[in-house]
This record gives structure tokens, sequence and C-alpha cells, in this order.
């Protein structure tokens, strides 16, 4: 059966991002070009066939995003969440279809990507999304880390302060689709790790697990990260990057 549910994580207020550029607090209400960055993630979804949207939110964020999912048409729920990101796909348990997609509510990920992701879990049991270090550097230091070869895909768990690691690798995370079985174990994790660590667990004990490399850049959770995200919407849309963007 063809994956048609997304969880969009939009709980988070950025407390790591100025206010004058996180001024409702919510990094999936940060705009461009006019428009929040949840509504690019909705409409890329949307055009991937996606047709169940579960999103968590927060007190400053719920009646805008409310207000775009009802503009955008979309079949939703909303609950409310904290700052635990491995909480959020819990809170729509009940509701959710064995696979899923889980996204960050200001993942620019286009919908090429969400699609490559949706084909994959046809044929395996979980699928996550592959990044370049040297290009998308982030502040996780304990990481996944993808070996990829002729003869297939390695998974290594790594600490970026204890291991030795070169700058040029590649490491995972999601955007993922993840299945109810991982969801279980975060559950019984007492969501101490996200769902990426069991993704991992998962192809550890034999799972079929495999990585799509990504198009959009990691996530951000600062200003300057932002700009990274800036710079790839400008490209995604051809707008000249010498100008500004709202």
């Amino acid at each position: 059966m063809t994956l048609k549910s997304i969880v969009i994580a939009a709980g988070g207020i950025g407390s790591r991002m100025s206010r004058s550029l996180n001024r409702h607090r919510s990094k999936a209400l940060i705009e461009y070009q006019g428009k929040p960055l949840i509504y690019y993630l909705i409409s890329a979804a949307k055009d991937a066939g996606i047709t169940n949207f579960y999103i968590s939110v927060n007190e400053h964020n719920r009646s805008r995003i409310e207000a775009i999912a009802n503009s955008m048409g979309i079949n939703y729920k909303t609950r409310l969440t904290g700052n635990n990101f491995a909480q959020v796909p819990a809170l729509f348990k009940d509701s959710l279809d064995y696979k899923f997609l889980v996204v960050c509510g200001h993942d620019p990920a286009p919908t090429e990507h969400l699609m490559a992701l949706i084909d994959k879990s046809n044929t395996h049991d979980a699928v996550t999304t592959a990044y370049d270090n040297l290009t998308n550097t982030t502040s996780n230091k304990r990481r996944v880390r993808l070996h990829a070869s002729e003869t297939g895909q390695r998974f290594e768990m790594i600490d970026i302060d204890k291991d030795t690691i070169p700058d040029d690798h590649t490491y995972v995370r999601n955007p993922y689709v993840i299945n109810q079985d991982i969801l279980d174990r975060v559950i019984r994790s007492d969501f101490s790790v996200t769902a990426g660590y069991f993704v991992y667990k998962s192809w550890t004990d034999g799972g079929k697990v495999t990585a799509v490399k990504a198009i959009m850049p990691v996530e951000f959770d600062t200003d300057a990260e932002f700009e990274r995200t800036k710079r790839y919407l400008d490209r995604r849309f051809g707008r000249d990057t010498n100008q500004g963007s709202a």
C-alpha cells in the first residue's frame, strides 16, 4: 500500500533563533517570499501523494498553522507538544497507518525527495535521509554515519567528540519513513531517543533499512543555519541570490 500519512513536527519554539527572524516563536512559520516554511512542506507533501497530515504545534503557532492547513484544504489533525521531538509521532499513534513519514515543519524537503522516501518504503522497513557533513554541518555530536558502496549501505553509530571521524563523511537523520514497530520502541524508551536511533537499531537487528541522498540542506536551528536553507530555496525557486527575501 502506498504511504499516505505524514507527521510534521512543528511544535518547537526555535529558542536558539533571534526574535527578529523567528517572530512567531515557531521555525515552521519563518517566511520565505511571503509564505511560511510549513506552507512549502505541505505543498510538497500534497504533490507527493500525501493525504493525511498530523501536525504537532505549540501555543504560539497553533492558530496560524491551523489557518494555513485550512487554506490549503488538507485533511489534518493538530496536537500540542513540547520541545521533545522524540514524542511527536506518538501523539498520533492511534491515527497513523503502519508506515508514515516524519518531517520537521521548517524542513524545505521538496516533492522529489519525499517521493523517493515513499518509493523506497515499499520495499524497506524504514527509510532515512543522508546528508554530506561538509555542506550540512550540524551541532549533533552523536549521529548515525552512512557507509555506501557498490555492495550496499552500512550504518554506524558515532560520537564526533569521541571517535576519529573525517570531516568528509555522510550521516543520516530525518526526514524518514518509520513504522509502528519503531514507534513502539521509542515509546518503550520513554522518549529518551528519537526514532532515528531505532531506525539504526532496526538495521542492526537485520531489518531492511536504506537511505536516500538529500536534495535539500539539513534542518536549521540558528539564524546562520537558516541562511543555508534560504540559499537552497533561492536556487529551488530561481530567485536572484543577490536580492533579499522575506
